[in-house]
């Protein structure tokens, strides 16, 4: 048995690529001549741990691979892929209320922008993977740069603090799902996320002018990414008037103005007022909570438990910080006043600002996560900044601690260790059976279902119309189709599109619509004429309505539920109980289908 296990291992290993296998060693080598070469004046068995945490180091990134070579495989990015390529396309990224294309992009535009580089490619999933690539980069690269900072200014005190920090974010980010999604996911988060950071970092330092006009012109694009994030500009003038900067807040107001007005004016000429109210005001407003119907109070409850479990995670390391301060005796003078000894904290600990920032998102990601098209991706925009401050705290309470506490230092240090190997050796990449699924998707990563229909349409353009991949038709006929979310949006907004517009925006020699197994059929409603035809040979995975000569001209919902409910004798399994998931005026908020990101 054991020679099979070594013989399976050895395939596996045999089809990565070399690049894959050069990232382990290299982890794992630098980790060790790390602790002999720089870490000399530190106890042996601290080295050793050291050394030995370079192995669950290899693990977490083991874990990158593999959400970036499976990311090909969740709709979702393909689906939020689709509108910005489309945009790139010349097809508007916010559709007219009446006439549009039903996408689901209810978010800023500033994420158009920053994935255009994936209409350089052209299959979906090389776009796809480029797409996630571009979202793991902006979420980790400025809390990367923000660590790298905070290491240097405490010099050779920290040698082993600031590469330890580094590992338990990334260990704990990729233990927690919300961060996940707003990592590996194709939204609006992670450029987001970087901006956020970014901004924050520009006012951790010396805070010149060209430091804060700057900083201000981030923050203006960080809420033009997404609505939630709105409340974050009041932050960093909440951080220098506690830091007593009086000055540098009245010139980032003015500059927060002068930058919002003008990136705002252009924003709004380029995609529309309009439709950009419509699709970013009206839709979010209008639909109702995922759970406790129109209550708010259960509703926002349910939220903050949610936060509450999700955020443990990321606020292990405030605790560490906090349990450091406590350690550290005060040598410094205590000024008299309480907003003087607020000042002096912020200016010697500016950190805080993204404890400040963290806390003015909470309430905005919670309302995110209870709305009907919320998931738990709107929690990494106020647990990653969170975790960032916790990180960066013990980087710079690094030198008073081991001066303070030597040995309670070196007990923190192993701690962290030992944490980073746990967290490495039971990643979901190092599991029974992870490692034949991650080289299988490595040896072709075509083989998802966004490329199956791209094939698919190469062959047979505009047979086929598939609402839950609009990205495949784009790439392989220039058009782009609605959306199945999209409908979701609208319906469950109260806002239906007619019969028109649905038809105005999908094949026109249509003769089937493909649904993946146990998905929802929002789209299916707006047909008059269908059939189960079952699956067929060239689409697996998909259940497949043969479609009749539908009537352009009709009323706004094509089929009642009553239709939809008949469909049960034909079409058995998970698949017929989820054609129930036609929401009625009468049914409560439970009756949605899964979130966003699901």
């Amino acid at each position: 048995m054991r020679c099979g296990l070594v013989k399976r291992a050895i395939s596996s290993l045999a089809v990565f690529t070399f690049p894959v296998l050069a990232m382990i060693a290299a982890t794992v080598a630098l980790g060790a001549c790390w602790s002999l070469g720089f870490l000399r004046g530190q106890p042996v068995a601290l080295r050793i741990l050291f050394a030995v945490s370079s192995l669950g180091l290899a693990g977490i990134l083991l874990r990158v691979v593999g959400l970036t070579a499976f990311s090909p495989l969740r709709e979702w990015n393909g689906a939020r892929l689709a509108p910005l390529m489309a945009f790139e396309r010349g097809v508007p990224l916010y559709g007219d209320p009446a006439s549009g294309v039903l996408s689901a992009w209810i978010y800023g535009p500033i994420p158009a922008l920053v994935y255009l580089p994936t209409s350089l490619l052209h299959e979906p999933t090389g776009c796809i993977i480029l797409g996630v690539i571009q979202s793991e980069l902006m979420f980790f690269a400025p809390a990367i740069c923000a660590i790298g900072l905070a290491w240097r200014r405490i010099g050779s005190a920290g040698r082993m603090i600031g590469p330890l920090m580094l590992a338990v974010l990334f260990c704990i980010a990729l233990r927690n799902q919300s961060l996940i999604d707003g990592a590996f996911f194709i939204l609006s988060d992670a450029p987001a996320m970087a901006l956020i950071i970014s901004a924050c970092i520009l006012l951790m330092g010396r805070r010149s002018p060209p430091a804060v006009a700057v900083s201000a012109v981030l923050t203006v694009l960080a809420c033009w990414c997404k609505q939630t994030i709105v409340p974050l500009a009041i932050v960093p003038v909440l951080f220098l008037l506690l830091a007593e900067e009086r000055e540098a807040a009245t010139t980032y107001i003015k500059w927060l103005l002068c930058w919002g007005a003008a990136i705002s004016a252009v924003l709004v000429w380029q995609f529309g007022a309009r439709a950009m109210w419509f699709n970013m005001v009206t839709i979010p407003s209008r639909q109702p909570f995922r759970y406790g119907g129109q209550s708010i109070l259960p509703t926002l409850c349910y939220g903050l438990w949610e936060w509450m479990k999700q955020a443990v995670g990321p606020a292990l390391p405030m605790m560490v910080l906090l349990t450091m301060a406590a350690l550290i005796p005060s040598r410094a003078p205590t000024p008299r006043t309480s907003s003087r000894r607020l000042g002096e904290l912020c200016r010697r600990r500016p950190w805080i600002i993204l404890i400040l920032a963290s806390g003015s998102l909470l309430l905005p990601s919670v309302l995110g996560f209870i709305k009907t098209s919320g998931d738990y991706n709107n929690f990494a925009l106020s647990q990653f900044p969170l975790l960032l401050a916790g990180c960066l705290g013990i980087v710079d309470l690094w030198p008073e601690l081991t001066a303070a506490r030597p040995v309670m230092a070196n007990v923190i240090a192993a701690i962290g260790c030992s944490f980073v190997f746990v967290c490495g050796v039971t990643a979901d990449a190092t599991r029974p059976g992870a490692l034949d699924a991650i080289s299988a998707q490595l040896s072709d990563p075509s083989a998802s279902r966004q490329q199956i229909i791209f094939n698919f349409e190469r062959l047979h353009p505009g047979v086929g119309y598939f609402p839950w991949e609009p990205l495949p038709a784009l790439l392989a006929e220039g058009k782009l189709y609605h959306f199945e979310w999209g409908f979701i949006d609208r319906i469950t907004a109260n806002l239906p599109p007619s019969s028109e517009q649905a038809m105005a925006h999908v094949p026109t020699k249509m003769q089937f619509i493909a649904i993946p197994t146990d998905a929802t059929i929002y789209a299916l409603k707006f047909f008059p004429r269908f059939t189960v035809s079952g699956e067929v040979p060239m689409l697996p995975g998909f259940t497949v309505f043969s479609i009749g000569a539908p009537s352009r001209k009709g009323s706004t919902m094509a089929v009642t539920i009553d239709d939809v409910k008949k469909l049960l004798c034909v079409s058995p399994g998970r698949m017929a109980r989820r054609l129930l998931h036609i929401l009625e005026p009468s049914q409560p908020a439970s009756c949605l289908p899964p979130p966003r990101s699901s």
